[in-house]
């Protein structure tokens, strides 16, 4: 009885998991036809060289998409072209205050104590002395084209005109002048009427600000959400030493 009873049950199931009870047609039209799909054929090849060269064209494909395309060239990454805007602002040294404040007192080394100022007191002075002045972050920058210049040493030269503009001819346009207003003679380079060195130029700190934003707005950040990094060369500029901004 029990056996019978298992086996009622069995061919029950079997009958409902091979959807029996959906009948054989639907509108004149079989239910395997209704619900029939597509499946690829699969075919396994035996044979070594094609099996090779299958795997070397996968390990080609892998090599330039994966490796090259995207890894190297990170050419999966959207481009969009940024915008930005930078500042640099130099700053002679001061006393923990903004210069722009009328109570900002500045703290340069005294000219006696730098060895190249020939107002140096010390018994170390440097191999070229020379007299030293004092210049502030808004007389000292030279604006570039590329960049900005922070001399060290300002040489002033005197002119006057040596020929009228109507003058039938004119060997030389203008000729300098010595400290007492004569014309310099003879050849060479030019005698400056002052030469000096800029005192203490090596304390003064450069500020720098930039931010960008992409084209489309996705993506923008500031200056102070950046790590940068600036470079010292060598005259010829073809050995370089990076260093981190501080902020």
């Amino acid at each position: 009885m029990a056996s019978a009873l298992q086996g009622t049950v069995g061919s029950m199931l079997q009958r409902s998991c091979a959807f029996e009870w959906m009948g054989d047609t639907w509108c004149g039209t079989d239910v395997d036809t209704i619900f029939a799909y597509s499946t690829p054929r699969v075919t396994k090849i035996k044979d070594r060289t094609l099996g090779v060269l299958k795997l070397l064209l996968m390990v080609c494909i892998f090599l330039y998409i994966g490796i090259y395309t995207m890894w190297i060239n990170g050419e999966h990454f959207r481009k969009e072209e940024p915008s930005g805007t930078f500042r640099l602002q130099w700053q002679q040294p001061v006393m923990s205050c903004n210069p722009l404040d009328l109570d900002c007192q500045s703290n340069y080394t005294d000219a006696t104590d730098l060895p190249y100022c020939s107002q140096y007191t010390g018994s170390a002075p440097a191999s070229v002395v020379n007299r030293c002045a004092f210049q502030d972050a808004v007389e000292l920058p030279v604006q570039l084209p590329d960049g900005t210049l922070i001399p060290s040493r300002i040489q002033q030269f005197k002119q006057k005109r040596a020929c009228e503009a109507e003058a039938t001819s004119c060997p030389l346009k203008y000729v300098f002048l010595d400290a007492d207003d004569k014309v310099q003679t003879g050849t060479g380079e030019a005698a400056p009427v002052d030469n000096i060195f800029v005192a203490d130029v090596e304390r003064f700190t450069v500020l720098i600000d930039h931010s960008f934003e992409t084209a489309s707005k996705s993506m923008s950040y500031k200056g102070d959400s950046m790590v940068g990094y600036y470079r010292i060369c060598n005259e010829e500029g073809d050995d370089c030493t990076e260093h981190k901004i501080k902020c």
